[in-house]
Formats: structure tokens, sequence, C-alpha cells
């Protein structure tokens, strides 16, 4: 981030200018089209700047180029604070009109900065669309009650007009905010807080929602409950005696640990700060957009909050349900430097993160060293990639909440055998990194120690630590409530990867009685009239049971059938696709888009079609059954390739995919083709052999 005195701005040479914008931003915002908008930018300022018709006052303010608003991760083009006021820039180089799109994310930013920046809660804030070759506006100035400016759209020759009439407007209506000596420098390094009045309309979204589409409408509410008000009270207790404590929630997939967690967060946030975060972007994505998704109550918080104009872009429970990676970003800044021991040293006058309770969600996915180290995943000129930097992902979370100097809580929600990607800690890096931090108490089931969650190793690692240890039951999930009908359906895919045929079958039976029905089909087509007809089965007074198609994230011959791989980075619409109504192309219910384990960890469907490709093979026979499984985790356009040591990984990305329908599934095994050999029959028909012997019903 380049900040500095406009009048030294003035007289800066470009490179220096370019030089600090440049080490504050992620690779990919370098290139081509950005580092031209970037220069455009800069001269355009200059230029108004230097103009002898530019009042002195405006000079003597501040400069900001590509500011991070806080935690949440966006970045204004531009930021002025001149004459106790605070304007946003946006800029639209070359446009000769604004759109609406770009209309809303300028009032966005200023938004995101009343609502979630803790030097801006009672400042005026002035929203400006530079569209630089735009018509000029005369449109009259309106400052709303919450001191946000109704946006202001302008072009490259009349932004000092614009700057000078907004602060004339101020002095003329004497609703100045008057700042301390050097408040731009205190305004620079404020931090994420969120505003009394976003906390308070989250607390309301979440309470009057009934969040139906992420969660079992049957789902039997009293268990996590339970769990929920045990955490609540520890963490009350361990307030008053001003300590730490770490909490581990277990429980089968489905289970419902994230809705422990959401009601954990949802009867602390208020009091204590607390915060859901989560590294599953399409959950984070998932259930803001379902808490938001009410227009009535869209409407009611936009006139809790007094802001009659306000756009929606930016709320969507932030304050509530977040990211990690945007935590995380606020504490590597406040880092200095780092001793050749390890030593995290801060900077002047940091505070710690506003959240004294922390839900962290999956955390048995959390990131090695290695992985948080990688440039790709933070950005190349962040602290994380410092030669010296000593922590993993779970060290460094255990790190940024010990800088609480009085109390901390972290609870920690965990699946058992989901870790679905490579650098994914599991749960012994938890309890490798607590021996850096005694001081924390740690709370936790029996169930943690069980193989799929660690192992032995887990077991050596948690006995050696000399913290305060106690194990409560109450904190493990036993039973599974994503299957509404039968609570076994966890057991029985265990039974299935595990290559227990025998059991799994005697296991299927019970679910086929309990009217939980698993069926295999060689025909995608047949799938869909199967889903087709028990969604059309529901009685009247109940609720709409939603579908769709899952495959995994390394199905690659599965084109031909009309499903496509999309990975993270590239589908934006997951939440259409768990919240959309059938007419919707995007929706899950259309049954035309595919989506792996990385969208839907977390999430759940009523009905659910599972393709099977020829990435994880079968090697079975009808006398010997189920001998174990082929592992194929890359292709190269002609053939496979065989990848046995990502085997862990694999496994786990079908137990997520065979865990997410409520009410039932349907696997389709392809035919394949004899005039392709990546799709040859032989392929595929070992694994379609081994699951028709479970005697799954087959259609």
């Amino acid at each position: 981030m380049y900040f500095e005195i406009i009048r030294d701005f003035c007289t800066s040479d470009f490179g220096t200018i370019y030089s600090a914008i440049d080490h504050s931003v992620d690779n990919a915002s370098r290139e081509g089209f950005q580092r031209g908008a970037w220069d455009a930018e800069i001269q355009i300022l200059k230029d108004c700047f230097d103009d002898k018709l530019c009042p002195p006052f405006i000079k003597e303010g501040y400069i900001a180029f590509e500011y991070t608003i806080p935690r949440l991760g966006k970045r204004p083009d531009v930021i002025l604070l001149i004459n106790g006021i605070i304007f946003v820039l946006e800029f639209k180089v070359g446009e000769k009109s604004a759109s609406k799109s770009q209309k809303n994310q300028a009032i966005g930013y200023a938004e995101g900065l009343k609502y979630f920046h803790s030097m801006s809660w009672n400042m005026v804030i002035a929203p400006i669309l530079v569209a630089t070759e735009s018509k000029p506006s005369r449109a009259s100035l309106l400052l709303n009650d919450n001191k946000i400016f109704e946006l202001v759209v302008c072009n490259r020759d009349n932004i000092i007009e614009k700057i000078s009439n907004i602060s004339k407007y101020c002095t003329n209506h004497n609703i100045i905010y008057h700042c301390d000596k050097n408040w731009e420098k205190k305004w620079i390094n404020g931090q994420y807080a969120p505003n009394p009045s976003i906390i308070e309309s989250t607390l309301k979204h979440y309470n009057s929602h009934n969040v139906q589409n992420i969660r079992a409408s049957e789902a039997d509410s009293e268990t996590i409950s339970e769990t929920a008000n045990y955490v609540v009270h520890k963490i009350d207790e361990t307030r008053r005696k001003n300590e730490k404590a770490i909490f581990f929630v277990t429980g089968v997939p489905g289970a419902g640990k994230t809705l422990v967690g959401l009601e954990i967060v949802a009867k602390t946030h208020k009091e204590y700060n607390s915060v859901f975060l989560s590294g599953n972007g399409p959950l984070v994505d998932v259930l803001s957009v379902a808490l938001t998704k009410d227009t009535e109550l869209q409407v009611k918080c936009a006139k809790k909050i007094d802001h009659d104009s306000f756009s929606g872009e930016l709320y969507k429970p932030t304050s509530m349900v977040q990211l990690i990676h945007g935590y995380r970003k606020a504490s590597v800044d406040k880092i200095k430097d780092i001793s050749p021991n390890g030593e995290l040293i801060l900077k002047e006058n940091v505070k710690p993160e506003v959240e004294h309770v922390v839900i962290f969600d999956e955390a048995q996915r959390a990131w090695t060293r290695e992985k948080l180290q990688s440039p790709g995943r933070s950005g190349k000129w962040t602290m994380l990639q410092h030669e010296h930097f000593p922590y993993s992902e779970p060290g460094f979370l255990l790190w940024s909440m010990s800088q609480h100097k009085e109390w901390a809580v972290i609870v920690c929600l965990v699946g058992g055998g989901q870790e679905i990607n490579t650098g994914e800690a599991g749960i012994t890096e938890w309890m490798r990194s607590l021996r850096n931090f005694p001081e924390w108490k740690v709370y936790m089931p029996k169930e943690l120690k069980d193989k799929e969650y660690g192992g032995e190793e887990l077991i050596r690692t948690f006995e050696d630590l000399e913290n305060y240890k106690e194990q409560n039951q109450i904190l493990h999930l036993a039973v599974s409530r994503r299957s509404i009908r039968n609570d076994k359906v966890s057991d029985f895919v265990k039974l299935l990867l595990d290559g227990d045929g025998a059991k799994a079958f005697e296991l299927n039976k019970s679910l086929q009685l309990s009217n939980y029905p698993i069926a295999i089909t060689r025909d995608v087509s047949k799938a869909k009239k199967w889903i087709r007809e028990h969604q059309n089965r529901r009685m009247e007074n109940e609720p709409y049971q939603r579908a769709g198609v899952l495959m995994s994230s390394k199905a690659f011959r599965l084109r031909p059938l009309g499903y496509e791989i999309k990975k993270v980075g590239e589908y934006k619409k997951v939440a259409n696709w768990f919240l959309d109504d059938v007419n919707n192309t995007e929706s899950s219910d259309f049954l035309e888009v595919a989506l792996s384990e990385f969208f839907v960890q977390g999430l759940e469907l009523d009905w659910a079609i599972v393709i099977w490709d020829a990435d994880f093979r079968a090697k079975y026979d009808s006398l010997n059954g189920l001998s174990g499984w082929e592992f194929y985790r890359g292709f190269d356009g002609m053939k496979w390739e065989n990848n046995n040591s990502q085997q862990d990984y694999q496994l786990n990305a079908y137990r997520v995919l065979l865990t997410r329908a409520r009410r039932g599934m349907i696997i389709v095994v392809p035919d394949g083709s004899n005039d392709d050999p990546t799709r040859a029959p032989e392929l595929y028909n070992r694994t379609y052999e081994y699951l028709k012997s479970l005697e799954l019903e087959v259609v």
C-alpha cells in the first residue's frame, strides 16, 4: 500500500509510488491491465492536485492506493483523508458512463468501511466513482443518516470540484467529524471491528431466518443445542477466570457440527465478538447468502442500520461468518519482522483481533506450514513467506488468539476422515502446535483419538501435552442428522470404502427398510428419472426436496456425459446451485451442473446423483470380494496417471460425495466406451460389480 501526504505524492516519482503499491498486492493484480490502470490513476490525480485551482487544504490531506479494508479483502482504488472526511475513489479508466454494478461496487466499499472499520464508525464517508471520460454530473449532494454520502459520479476533470463541494457541504451543515491530531495515521492503522448496528442486524437475520436450505428440517436440534450450550457455558467460565481454552467438537458426517458452530457464534457474537471462520469458500458463500436471502429481512436490516440506499454488496453477515484467509491476513499484517529463532516481532501500537471467540470449521483441513507458506496462498509479499516463519495454520491461529492478554477461546469443528486436499494438516498438527501454548486448556471427546481423526500418532501427541486436558462426551455428535430417515448412512459408506462388503450388505438392508434408498445405474438419464420420481413422492405438507449431481474433482472423463470438472476458483455461482429453484439452469435441481467435494463439503442435499469415474477404481472379483482401490489423480489427455501416494485424499473425496444426501442417492457408474481407451469398460465394470454385490437397487 502507498500512503503519503498529498503534497508529497505530487512530487514523488512513479517508480516510488508504484513500488509501494506493487508490494502490497498479490501476483495476479500486477499484470497487464491493472498496471496500466494504476499508471492512469496516478497521472490523473497528479494533474488534479498540481493544478493551481486545487485548494491548499486538499494538499494537506493524505492519499492511499490499494488500501485493503480489514478482513473483507476489498480494495478501493484510492482513499483520500481530507479535512476529517474519508473519500473513497473507485476509478473506471476510459469509461464514458457508470454501470449499476460499478456504482454498487463503490458504495459497497464505503459501507465496508462504515460497518467494519474501527476508525470509520462515526466519520463522514464520501464514495466517488470516477468514470474518467464521462460527462460532468450536476447532481445535488445528499448525506444519509449514517454519514455516508450518496454516490458522487465524476470524470477526470472535476474530481477536485467534487471534493471541495463535499467538504463545503459538511462545513456549512456543521457536520465535520472533529479528529485528533494525526488522525490520518491512526485511521490507516484502524482494525476490523463490526459496528454494533451491523452485529444487531446479523443476529436478527440469523434468528428470524430458519436457514432451511442449509440444515435438515427434521434434524434433532436437541443434541446440537446441548453441545452448543455446554461450549457457551465453558466460554463464560473461561472469561470469568481470565483463561484460554480450545474445544474440539467431533461428529460423524451430517451430525450437525456446522450447526453447533453457528449456534455458538449466534449466542456469543454480540457480547464477545465471536466469529465463524472457515477455509471452505463455497460453504461461507452459501451460509452468507442463505442467511440474507429473504428480501423482506434485507429491507428490515437496511432500515435498522439507517441507510435507505444500502446496496447490500458487502452485507452478507460478514461480521458473523467469514473466510479464515481474511482473518489470517489481518494477523499477518501486524508482523514487522521475524527473528532467526522464529519470534514474531509486532509493529508498534497494534492490537489483537477484535474477536475473543473463534469457531474454526473443518479444523482437520487446516494447512501445514509448507502449504501456508506457498506463494499462491497469500501473495508474494507477506511475512508468511519469511524463511523463519515458524507456524502451521493451527499454530498461527493459536499465536494470534494468544495476543489477547486476557481470555480467548477457539472452538474446532472436526470431521473425521475428511481431509481432501494436499497440505491439510489433520488434528495431530493442532496437538503438536499446543505444545508451544501450554497455557491453553484442552477440551475434547474421547472419539478424537479414533483412527479416522489421527490414530496412534494423535494419541501419543495428545498424551505428551502438558496442557490441562479434559474429556467430555457432550463434544461428540454420534448420530448423523443429514440422513433424516436413517443415521447409519455414514457407517454404510465407511464399510463400503473399507471393503467390508458383508457388513455393508447387511447395513444396506436396514437402510432400505428405513426408506433411505441407495441405487446404482449405468445411465445418467435413468438416474435423473429416479431422482424426479422420488422428489415427486413427497407429501403435500413436506418442504421442497433439493437434488443435485456430484462428481470427484479428479473425474476427468465425464465430459462425454455432459459434466465438466469445475475448480473452486472458476465457479462463482455456488450459492445459486444450493439455493435457487429448479427453473435456474445454475441450480442443483436442474441436474445440469455437477459439483465436486471441494464445493459440497459441509453442505447437504435431500437427493444426490453421484457419478463415479475411473479416477477411483475397485479391485474386485466375485470370489475374493474387494481387495483394495486404485487411485488416479491425474490425466494428461491420453491416459490416466496412477497416484497411490494420494490415496487418503481420494478416499476421503468419495466419502464426502457419498454422505451429502439426507433422503437417498443413486450412484452412476458409466458403461464406458470400447472406442475410447480412457473410458474403456474395464475401467468401470469392477467398481459397478462391487457396488452391485452390496445389493443396491439396480436401475
